[in-house]
């Protein structure tokens, strides 16, 4: 039985419930893949912080996906590239999912409703940095992301690499099953 998700903007009092999403979800998905004490450092205070100094800027766009009770059970958020180097003027800079909800199409709806937003805001492809190790990668690829970059991100005691996907035209994440 397939799950009735929606899909809306975010608002500022969801914040902390995003940051729940993110660090359950990095702990989750992480565990035995980056060390401990960097997972357990992680604070959903500071990434409530971190989140609502970005919700407030006024080009970010985050939607959040609710389950049938109203649940926040996972969230997306982008805005324009921090990453000039590339030609990509826009940024996925994260998309959650929680484990009781991930396979169930939740993340693509995420991507693709965030990916119309910033087609909207008149700037062109797509870029997105995730970890080498992170077994949702594929996810990317399989909605037509290409590897176009590489560049290594210090997390507590390790260093790993962080690749970028990019999509010239950003509505091309929509179009991909």
């Amino acid at each position: 039985m397939k799950r009735q998700i929606e899909i809306r903007p975010a608002t500022e009092s969801d914040i902390p419930t995003i940051a729940n999403v993110l660090v359950d979800t990095w702990r989750s998905t992480f565990r035995a893949l980056l060390p401990s004490d960097f997972l357990d450092g992680m604070s959903h205070a500071r990434q409530s912080e971190r989140h609502l100094r970005m919700f407030r800027k006024p080009e970010a766009i985050y939607h959040v996906a609710t389950d049938p009770q109203g649940h926040i059970v996972g969230f997306a958020s982008g805005g324009p590239t921090r990453h000039p180097d590339f030609q990509y003027q826009n940024e996925l800079y994260a998309i959650y999912v929680l484990d009781s909800h991930q396979g169930s199409g939740v993340g693509t709806t995420l991507f693709r409703t965030l990916a119309g937003d910033l087609h909207r805001s008149g700037r062109t492809g797509l870029i997105v940095w995730v970890l080498i190790n992170n077994p949702n990668r594929r996810f990317y690829e399989s909605h037509g992301g290409t590897l176009i970059g590489r560049q290594p991100i210090t997390l507590g005691s390790a260093t790993i690499e962080e690749l970028a996907y990019g999509w010239d035209d950003v509505l091309a994440v929509r179009d991909q099953s």
